[in-house]
């Protein structure tokens, strides 16, 4: 019978065991790692994690068949998820998303039980539109399953399972519109702001607000980044991992606002005890999707703000750079886009009472007009 072996890796509990797997109708013994469960106070003994990792070794104490690798859904499961994990070229936040697809994949079972070899292109472009059937998906939702599968078959190329790639030539189906994206006004952030009293919420909206950093990059502040002046992006935390900035053109200065900087000195003299500016009780970086569901939606849910998500502060930073004047290209900077076109159509937000003011202008000048061709038309 086999127990396994559990062990702490980091922050996680992880069980490393062995099974056998049909790989090329070959039976080879394998070394598995899987995560069990994070450390916390619910699991910080190997007692309070055992039962999970019975549960993933009961089928091979049972004297299960062994398992291939040379369907598709097992190859996804062990063989290239696993080396997304450990191979260390992929963003943290990369590497979620690829797990989100496969999820989604995987519920596709007549697609997931095809030998690796025999996947054509057809196939791949049906289990796309059963993907798009199941939910009203938006077109980038189809986009990133396809480029999960084609990443995956590229790597099996690579490894020699297949001869060709069959998601090369792919036709990804048309998915639903995407939803409008919003962009907080000011009258918003204060609303917000008054809501989120409490810190850290309260200096984390406003650093959002007035810099335009994204979720990852406010967490991965430490306080050597902040001068006094300015914040030096250097890099993203991402689910408590620390990584590289989303692009190249994201690693830069931003001049802090003194509302800004005040905010911080004051949160420091607070919180200053741990290097990240951002972070939970044991002084690593905040979680943030707990911190947005014990905090910071609940808070505004209560008081009936809405909650936008962080990306809308980006949005909103942006719209307003645009409404005092600043040239696109100053919020290009300011944003850290590498190009000025993806400021310009996705973060730029046109609000209806500009657009209802600009047509009453339209108004005015087309009477002026009116008058002055009439009073033409009468002098001649």
């Amino acid at each position: 019978m086999q127990t396994g072996n559990i062990y702490k890796h980091g922050k996680w509990w992880v069980l490393r065991y062995r099974k056998t797997v049909l790989v090329n109708g070959q039976s080879k013994r394998q070394r598995i790692v899987e995560r069990l469960h994070m450390v916390d106070d619910q699991h910080r003994s190997e007692s309070s994690v055992r039962e999970l990792a019975d549960k993933i070794l009961a089928p091979l104490n049972a004297g299960a068949a062994p398992e291939s690798v040379d369907t598709v859904g097992r190859y996804l499961k062990d063989v290239f998820l696993p080396y997304v994990d450990a191979c260390g070229d992929f963003k943290a936040s990369t590497a979620r998303g690829y797990h989100h697809q496969f999820n989604l994949i995987k519920r596709q079972e007549s697609f997931c039980q095809l030998p690796m070899h025999q996947v054509s292109t057809a196939d791949v472009h049906e289990v796309l539109k059963m993907i798009a059937s199941e939910k009203n998906r938006a077109q980038r939702s189809l986009k990133n399953a396809r480029n999960f599968l084609s990443g995956a078959f590229k790597y099996a190329k690579n490894k020699r399972l297949i001869a060709a790639n069959p998601v090369y030539e792919v036709i990804t189906p048309r998915g639903a519109r995407p939803k409008k994206t919003h962009a907080y006004t000011l009258d918003e952030i204060y609303a917000l702001l008054a809501v989120l009293d409490d810190e850290p919420a309260h200096t984390l909206c406003l650093t959002a607000a007035l810099t335009g950093l994204s979720q990852s990059e406010l967490v991965g502040l430490k306080w050597e980044d902040f001068t006094g002046e300015t914040l030096n992006i250097k890099r993203a935390v991402w689910q408590g991992k620390e990584d590289e900035t989303k692009t190249e053109a994201r690693e830069e200065s931003l001049p802090l606002l003194p509302v800004v900087r005040k905010a911080l000195e004051a949160h420091k003299a607070r919180n200053g005890y741990s290097q990240w500016v951002f972070h939970g009780e044991t002084g690593e970086p905040l979680r943030m999707d707990n911190f947005n569901a014990r905090i910071i939606r609940p808070t505004l849910k209560k008081a009936g703000v809405p909650w936008h998500g962080w990306h809308a502060f980006r949005r909103g930073l942006a719209s307003h750079l645009r409404d005092l004047g600043a040239d696109p290209k100053v919020a290009q900077a300011i944003l850290r886009h590498a190009n000025v076109r993806t400021t310009m159509e996705f973060y730029i937000k046109v609000r209806l009472e500009q657009r209802t003011e600009a047509m009453s202008k339209l108004e005015a000048a087309f009477k002026r007009g009116q008058k002055t061709f009439d009073k033409k038309r009468k002098a001649s």
